[in-house]
C-alpha cells in the first residue's frame, strides 16, 4: 500500500513537512505484531512488480527509490489493532517514526533540501507481514491526545468491561 504524505506547516518549520498516518485494523496470528514501512520520494508503481517480470514485489527493497529499514526504533514497538503509526519528514530532512503520537525512531538528515522541495513523498506499508490491514489516519502532527485524554479513554474502556450488577437493594 502506498499512501501520499500530506504537507503540513508547523510553527518554526522552514519548509512544509510531510506527514502520513496509518491505523492498524487487522493483524495476522499473534496479537502483538510488527510492521514493515518504507518511504518513496515519488508515487511508486506497485502494480507491475520489479523489472524481472514477476508481477509483484517480494520486499520493500525491490521497490525503486524506496528507503526502508530506517529509522532504527529506539524502543520496542509492537502494533495491535487501533495502533496509530505515523511518519514525519521534518524540515531538515529527518525521518521520524511515531507510534500513538510518541517518537520511536529518528533518522537524521535523510533527505536533502532539494528533495524536500521537489518530492511527492509516499509512505509504503507491506501488508504481507504481520499487520494485514490498515486505514488512513487523519490526525495531523501535534494533535495527539494528552495524557489526561488517554487516561480517561482507558478508564472508560475499563469500566465498560466490568460485569454489570443489579443495583436495587433488597428488603
Amino acid at each position: 500500500v502506498a499512501l501520499r504524505m500530506r504537507p503540513v506547516k508547523r510553527y518554526g518549520a522552514g519548509v512544509a513537512e510531510s506527514w502520513a498516518e496509518l491505523v492498524v485494523e487487522t493483524v495476522c496470528g499473534d496479537r502483538c505484531t510488527s510492521i514493515l514501512l518504507g518511504v518513496c520520494p515519488a508515487c511508486p508503481d506497485l502494480s507491475s512488480g520489479p523489472p524481472a517480470g514477476r508481477g509483484y514485489f517480494v520486499s520493500l527493497a525491490e521497490i525503486p527509490d524506496c528507503i526502508s529499514g530506517v529509522p532504527y526504533c529506539t524502543t520496542s514497538a509492537r502494533f495491535t489493532q487501533g495502533t496509530r503509526i505515523a511518519a514525519l519528514i521534518t524540515d531538515d530532512g529527518s525521518l521520524q517514526l511515531l507510534r500513538d503520537g510518541m517518537v520511536i525512531g529518528t533518522e537524521q538528515h535523510l533527505f536533502s533540501k532539494e528533495a524536500l522541495k521537489n518530492s511527492d513523498f509516499h509512505l509504503i506499508c507491506d501488508l504481507t507481514f504481520d499487520v494485514s490491514g490498515v486505514s488512513v489516519g487523519t490526525r495531523p502532527p501535534g494533535q495527539e491526545p494528552g495524557i489526561l485524554q488517554q487516561s480517561l479513554s482507558w478508564l472508560r474502556s475499563f469500566v465498560r468491561q466490568l460485569p454489570r450488577c443489579n443495583s436495587r437493594a433488597r428488603k
